[in-house]
């Protein structure tokens, strides 16, 4: 599967992740993964990769815990679907921004006191 940060498309990246763990891992399947991230719902997954569904904070945060994804992977992926569920150009440009300084496409270098 490909890294997180070569994606733009935040249901993309869960339903790649749902393929790749259902063909590597016997017992995966919406239900473990709800109750992974501690939700009610066991289709809740499911509907969200299909576009029924949103995200909220809480639910970001519980995605990132049951999709193992280390901090920068978090923040990476609160970006991603806050880029894809914003309304609003100027916020959808913000969390791109962010998103693409940390995909590695930007060069940052650190400037010393003479730059």
């Amino acid at each position: 599967m490909n890294s997180i940060f070569s994606y733009i498309d935040y249901r993309k990246f869960l339903e790649d992740f749902y393929t790749e763990k259902k063909r590597t891992t016997k017992c995966f399947s919406y239900r473990y993964f709800s109750r992974r991230a501690k939700l009610t719902s066991p289709v809740f997954l499911k509907l969200v990769i299909e576009g029924k569904r949103n995200l909220t904070e809480r639910t970001i945060r519980s995605f990132a815990k049951a999709l193992d994804l280390n901090e920068r992977e978090s923040l990476y992926f609160r970006h991603l679907v806050l880029f894809d569920q914003s309304g609003d150009a100027l916020h959808k440009q913000e969390h791109y921004s962010v998103m693409v300084s940390m995909m590695g496409l930007v060069n940052e270098k650190v400037l010393n006191s003479n730059q």
